[in-house]
């Protein structure tokens, strides 16, 4: 966000379109909320020139044209900035998707010349774009109803800045057609893994080196995040001796009647045999999510740019700058990594608490002493051979990999499903639901007021019904 100077104006920044925006301070709303007018520029020594002539104009009581209310464009640039320590990175990211490929339209006009019926237009004609940034057809319900929240809250900062009396899209909403509810529902359906495609996956993930396979049992048995798999560390892994009831086939005798060949009823013994419980001492384990992997940018510590771009340290990237500093949020807990890797806190409550099985206990001993000998300076459970992060598009492509392996079409699946297949296994199990939101990390607004906290022992027990049902025994 712009820095404020003594004199009540804020210092100018350069917008998306290359025009230099400046904020003056202009009395307070009843409320005590500061209200601003803005000046603009070509440079930014016009707008500074210009934010003095607006200055002196305010404090002398002259009319201020009003041609002075923002475009669109630059004005959602500066709500960007207010965004920026508001939301996570991976929310800011979004919005400032939206804000540079979906709000062209009305980034020229005025904020007080836009109306509803031009941001009803720009939802109906909106359309998706792939990662590369080729269109890809019309835009779906989640994507316009995101568009949708980011000129909504424009416009509800314009209106406490006093710079429009009210938003033009108080009102507009996007109904979902029955096609567009199908469509999400078969969305979320394509997603999730069946119990078979599960199995599958562990066995073939089985099949490879521990050092590769591991990750997959793990991501398949936990339901995390894929960033928080990413950013999971030994430290947080906690394994432990635990007397359990296994399922074992044993030979039992039996007495019986039986009619012997001169219709006499007499008893016998025989052999059979049976699947009895047993009580076993097993390696069992619980991980808390603490952190996750996050990936933040970097900016220049030396100074203000020249002309050409170029910084007092002599770069124009800031990865080469020997004061770079992280662009992060105030007070934003982090811990540095490599490169542009950060471990930060997980979008689920810091201390979500997920239960390892005995199986899974098993081939994290394996992994643990196949890759002893890796460095690994930040204690993280899944690293290269060279003891740097894993990251999620490297992740990603080996997961697709295990899929093609495993018979499965990676177009039809995403690894976010394994949480959805999680969750699904769970509620076939008969696990409580309020159990389930606890291990996977999930939230709802409909949670009851007195929230279910269960113990170590109550999760792994939970977890342990979906091993039984993936058939996975010691």
């Amino acid at each position: 966000m712009s820095k404020r100077s003594v004199n009540g104006a804020y210092k100018p920044f350069k917008t998306e379109s290359g025009v230099w925006l400046g904020a003056v301070e202009n009395g307070r709303y009843p409320n005590g909320r500061k209200r601003y007018k803005y000046a603009r520029g070509n440079s930014k020594q016009e707008c500074r020139t210009n934010m003095v002539a607006l200055r002196e104009s305010l404090k002398k009581g002259l009319p201020v044209n009003s041609s002075d209310t923002p475009r669109f464009g630059e004005y959602a640039d500066r709500w960007l900035e207010h965004k920026f320590n508001e939301v996570r990175r991976k929310t800011y990211e979004s919005y400032m998707t939206v804000n540079a490929r979906h709000l062209t339209p009305l980034r020229p006009y005025p904020l007080n010349e836009i109306t509803p019926g031009m941001v009803q237009s720009l939802i109906d004609n909106a359309k998706s774009y792939t990662q590369r940034g080729t269109e890809n057809g019309p835009a779906g319900v989640s994507l316009k109803e995101k568009i949708l929240t980011v000129v909504k809250q424009v416009y509800e900062m314009a209106v406490r800045d006093g710079l429009v009396n009210h938003s033009p899209v108080v009102a507009i909403t996007i109904g979902k057609t029955k096609d567009m509810q199908y469509e999400l529902e078969r969305q979320a359906e394509a997603q999730s893994f069946s119990a078979a495609e599960l199995m599958m996956m562990l066995q073939i993930a089985d099949r490879m080196p521990v050092e590769q396979g591991a990750i997959w049992w793990w991501r398949l048995l936990t339901g995390m995040r894929q960033m928080e798999i990413l950013g999971a560390q030994w430290s947080h892994l906690r394994t432990y001796t635990d007397t359990m009831d296994v399922l074992e086939q044993h030979e039992v005798e039996k007495t019986v009647d039986f009619t012997d060949e001169n219709g006499i009823v007499r008893q016998g013994t025989i052999t059979t045999t049976e699947t009895i419980p047993v009580k076993r001492k097993m390696t069992v384990g619980e991980y808390t999510v603490e952190w996750q992997l996050n990936e933040a940018a970097r900016v220049h510590g030396c100074g203000e740019p020249d002309v050409d771009g170029v910084y007092p340290c002599g770069y124009k990237k800031a990865a080469f700058c020997d004061l770079k500093q992280w662009r992060l949020p105030d007070n934003y807990s982090f811990v540095e990594l490599q490169g542009r890797w950060i471990l930060a806190r997980p979008k689920s409550k810091t201390g979500k608490k997920v239960p390892i099985i005995p199986m899974l206990a098993a081939k994290m001993r394996q992994y643990e002493k196949a890759t002893r000998d890796w460095p690994n300076p930040h204690g993280l459970i899944f690293r290269r051979p060279d003891g740097t992060p894993l990251g999620p598009k490297e992740d990603s492509a080996g997961f697709d990999r295990l899929m093609e392996m495993s018979g499965i079409d990676p177009e039809l699946h995403r690894g976010h499903g394994t949480r959805h297949a999680m969750v699904t296994l769970l509620a076939q199990c008969g696990v409580d639901f309020q159990l389930i939101k606890e291990i996977v990390g999930h939230s709802s607004d409909a949670m009851v007021a007195h929230y279910r906290h269960a113990g170590s022992g109550e999760r792994l027990r939970a977890m342990e019904r979906v091993g039984e049902r993936l058939n996975l025994t010691s």
